[in-house]
Formats: C-alpha cells, structure tokens, sequence
C-alpha cells in the first residue's frame, strides 16, 4: 500500500465524479448478481479496490479460467481483467449513455463465452434504485478522478493497518448500492453462528443527510447494552442520538495539520467506545 496523499476539498467536479463513478460501478454489480455464485449479505455484487486506481468484483469462472469485471477510475473505463488482474479489454464510457454502454458490456461478455442473456439494469428487481435509470456519463478532469483515487487509497491504508490485531475480521470492500468502503468487525454470534454484534467501520459517500464524503464507525447490536460515553473527546461527531454512529468528515480531515493522524484518531478512538472493556 502506497503512502498518504495529501487531501484536497471535494468541490464540485469531484463530487460529480464520485457521482457518475457511483453509476458506473453498477456494471460491476450486474456482473456480480448474474455471473458470480451467490453469497449472503449480497457480497457476491461487492467489490475490492486496487492502490492503482480500479475497483473489481469477485472472481468469474469461465472453464478452467478465472476473469473479473471492474472500473478504471484513472481512464474512466469498465474494464474486464484475469485472475491476476490484468487487462484484457476496456469499455469506454464518457459520453455514453448507460444503455449504450450496457450493449457493449454484454458484447465483451458474450466475447469471453459467458452469459450476458440475463444482464440487464436494475441489479435488484426488487429494491431498483435512481442508479438503474438511463444516463449518461461525461467528461472528468484528471484531478478530480485522482482526488476519488486517493480517498479511496488513503482509507484502506488507514484500514489495514487499523484492522491487524483484530481476529475474523472480513475484507475491506465497497458496495456498489451506497458506494461505501469498509470493514466488519464481528463481536458477538450466537451459536448457530449468526452475528449479532459488529462494528463497521469504512467510508460513506454523499447521502441524504450528509451532503459530504465522510468517514463512520457504526456498532450495530442486537440489544442496547451497551452504553458509549457520549462526551467523548475522540474526533468526529455522533450522527444519531441513538449513539450508535460516529462520522467524520472530509472537510474536516482536510484542514487538519496532519491528515492522517487525524483519521487515525477518528478511527481508533471511536472504536474504544464500542469495543469491551478488555
């Protein structure tokens, strides 16, 4: 993993870019839901993302051969890769509407002998969403795709490091239906194994009540026993009054002295107030 990147203020050609990457990571998605097996939770439509600036979803099995399906964010491409994740072939996708797109998607896919019959938007029949709809894609500075880039990079290395004394932790992932990056921190299972207490802990992208990018820590119980201090010193701020979901914020991280530092603290501190007393 590559060193910090210094942080600039998202502004709006940024959080455009971030928007139209939202959109075309739903391919990838697609590819998940149809050519990936099943899992629960929905991981099989997950992603992982790579230090030089792509997203990629799960392993597809063609044969005797492995290939995944992911996003360039450097060139702004879909992009369809071997198991050791070099590029075979690009789909452009600036100035092209989703479903021009879509015809071409499937055509790489059909190229490669996988199915490309059922890959079709929405990814969820049952919850579509906004992302599903036509639209198209446009032109993106160099800047503000690299600004997505290091937010993304600088997140998982913060994350790695954070997560190593922790135990059955899952992969750091990102979810194409929030655009989120993050990790589960299991707790507490019951004895058929189900989870019902962890921690996750990542990167949100904008929202509904948060206008920004910003980074969480969220305990999610089963009952409420537990109890935070609210009147914490650690960085960021509750969401909820429930007391259940810190955030900080990009710009926040950005004006700090020392960015990373900062995110560190963010992380670990509000990880002490959900975690066991040791």
């Amino acid at each position: 993993m590559s060193d910090w990147t210094i942080l600039k203020p998202f502004g709006k050609d940024e959080l455009e870019a971030m928007y139209q990457l939202h959109h075309a990571v739903q391919f990838i998605a697609l590819a998940g839901e149809h050519l990936v097996e099943k899992h629960h939770h929905h991981e099989h439509r997950s992603m992982s993302w790579h230090h030089d600036g792509f997203f990629y979803g799960d392993k597809i099995k063609v044969h005797h051969e492995y290939f995944h399906v992911g996003l360039d964010v450097t060139s702004f491409t879909l992009i369809f890769l071997d198991e050791y994740l070099h590029i075979l072939k690009k789909v452009p996708l600036i100035e092209l509407s989703k479903g021009e797109v879509l015809k071409r998607f499937k055509t790489m896919l059909h190229h490669h002998q996988l199915d490309d019959e059922a890959i079709q938007f929405p990814v969820d029949r049952n919850h579509p969403t906004k992302l599903d709809d036509e639209f198209t894609f446009g032109q993106h500075s160099g800047n503000a795709l690299w600004q997505n880039i290091a937010l993304r990079n600088n997140t998982a290395l913060v994350l790695e490091k954070l997560l190593q004394p922790f135990e059955h932790t899952r992969e750091i992932k990102t979810w194409p239906q929030h655009f989120n990056t993050e990790a589960l921190i299991p707790m507490r299972r019951e004895s058929h194994g189900e989870l019902l207490r962890s921690i996750s802990i990542g990167l949100a992208a904008p929202g509904k009540e948060i206008k920004e990018p910003h980074f969480y820590v969220i305990l999610r119980k089963d009952q409420p026993d537990v109890v935070p201090d609210r009147h914490t010193d650690a960085p960021g701020q509750w969401l909820t009054d429930h007391q259940t979901h810190r955030v900080l914020l990009l710009s926040d991280v950005v004006k700090a002295e020392n960015q990373q530092e900062l995110l560190t603290r963010f992380y670990e501190e509000s990880l002490e107030i959900f975690l066991p007393p040791a």
